[in-house]
């Protein structure tokens, strides 16, 4: 959902996408809420996006925003698995290329963290733009 120059290393995220439903509450419109700034963990982020009317994932979602962030070191804890990862299809991907690609990632998950991803780890082309993988 975000390119590599709107993810900043920080604390707080720089950007957010947000649902219609979210832009219009707050701010009239999907037109209207594009580079308008709101409060997030503790911080501010300028809305870059707002999301197609029928995504919803994960369902009651009305802000996104980008997780992993350079300079932020986590430590190796593999075993919550509550992570969901969401990215958008480029014009020239079918769904079928995607689907087949976020499989062999869950395979090579699978196979890399035996006791952590089998059968964990599940990628499902959910929209004609956007793609969504459980991790």
């Amino acid at each position: 959902m975000f390119d590599s120059e709107e993810i900043k290393p920080g604390p707080t995220p720089a950007v957010a996408i947000v649902s219609p439903a979210f832009a219009q509450r707050h701010f009239g419109g999907s037109v209207e809420a594009i580079g308008q700034t709101i409060r997030l963990a503790k911080g501010s982020c300028v809305i870059v996006g707002v999301t197609p009317a029928d995504f919803a994932f994960p369902e009651g979602t009305e802000v996104w925003a980008p997780l992993a962030r350079p300079g932020v070191v986590r430590p190796p804890e593999r075993s919550g698995l509550n992570f969901r990862a969401v990215g958008r299809i480029r014009a020239d991907v079918s769904l079928n290329q995607v689907q087949s690609e976020m499989t062999t990632i869950a395979k090579r998950l699978e196979q890399q963290y035996p006791d952590t991803n089998t059968e964990a780890c599940r990628g499902h082309a959910t929209h004609d733009q956007i793609v969504a993988m459980s991790v």
